[in-house]
């Protein structure tokens, strides 16, 4: 693997506006916070970019050498915020959840839309707004200390739910179904693993530990949804707490059962962390919260799960500990 001289570098080398990052595992109400948070004042939000959510994962399984991987994030980064500043990636779809019409008034959008042609009218506007960007990256908890070395003066928001509806919702998805680990949709890394008892081939998501492949394709798809958010939760767990305190000032780790129960309380939290104001589309979406309700669908525990690890994580987050 080719590494790179910490000399060769992108220009900037730091972006020119606020980033903050919410990661979490899937189904976890990432999207629902990031909506409140996306409507509030300033803030540009996207959602699951490709590059920047894949890119922390990649000096981990050896596909990037690590400086050239943050290097690259920085830069990346930046220039998703000018195409975002100019809706050069905005989201127009008015069916999906991540739509820049559930967040911008449509007088912003307009306005931008006509009156920001070239990067000068960016670096224009994000100084006179002070704006910050918001990216919603998935699966990436065991790399928070990737986003505090590429963007020093970031903020991570953790989204963690309880992992027994996680289970359950990734089992309704069936994301992990035999037919699908034989020709996966998502442009996210696997490995290949030939199952001698099926006698096929199959990708496996990066995720799962060496030596377990066979019995993660045999598990329920509750199983395979409950070992996913241990295994995303307990990988490079020890860096992952220790930057959590060595940066406890700009990271804050949300509940999504607090936000559906008390979602005023939570995003009055969230925008003094983030240092922004909410807005009238905020109120908005923060009274629709009250229409979900947050649940613990328990089912019986699996050997694919190591009982120890999973209660460590639900110690962590003032969950209920288990026992089989």
């Amino acid at each position: 693997m080719v590494s790179i001289n910490e000399k060769m570098c992108f220009a900037p080398r730091t972006t020119t506006f606020n980033v903050v990052i919410i990661t979490g595992v899937c189904r976890s109400g990432k999207t629902l916070l990031a909506r409140l948070v996306g409507s509030m004042s300033n803030v540009e939000y996207l959602d699951e970019p490709w590059l920047q959510e894949t890119l922390p994962l990649m000096p981990h399984i050896g596909y990037m050498d690590r400086v050239a991987a943050r290097h690259t994030m920085v830069a990346s980064t930046q220039e998703l915020m000018n195409d975002s500043i100019l809706y050069r990636q905005g989201n127009f779809r008015p069916t999906d959840l991540s739509t820049v019409w559930n967040t911008k008034h449509p007088h912003e959008i307009l306005h931008r839309l006509v009156q920001l042609q070239s990067r000068d009218d960016v670096v224009a506007y994000i100084a006179a707004h002070d704006s910050t960007l918001l990216l919603v990256l998935a699966d990436t908890p065991p790399f928070i200390d990737f986003f505090y070395e590429a963007f020093p003066a970031c903020k991570v928001i953790h989204m963690v739910r309880n992992g027994f509806d996680v289970a359950t919702e990734v089992a309704h998805k069936q994301w992990y179904a035999t037919a699908t680990l034989q020709n996966p949709a998502g442009n996210v890394p696997y490995r290949m693993f030939y199952d001698t008892r099926r006698k096929k081939d199959f990708f496996i998501p990066w995720w799962v530990a060496a030596g377990n492949e066979a019995r993660f394709l045999a598990a329920s798809p509750y199983a395979q949804g409950l070992y996913y958010w241990q295994q995303i939760l307990t990988i490079n767990d020890d860096v992952r707490r220790k930057t959590q305190k060595k940066y406890s000032k700009r990271f804050l780790s949300v509940r999504y059962e607090d936000l559906v129960t008390n979602p005023k309380h939570v995003v009055a939290q969230v925008a003094r962390f983030m240092n922004v104001a909410t807005t009238g589309r905020t109120t908005e979406l923060q009274a629709a919260v009250h229409k979900q309700s947050g649940s613990i669908k328990r089912q019986s525990l699996s050997t694919l799960c190591d009982q120890t690890s999973l209660n460590n994580i639900l110690s962590e987050f003032n969950y209920p500990l288990v026992s089989r």
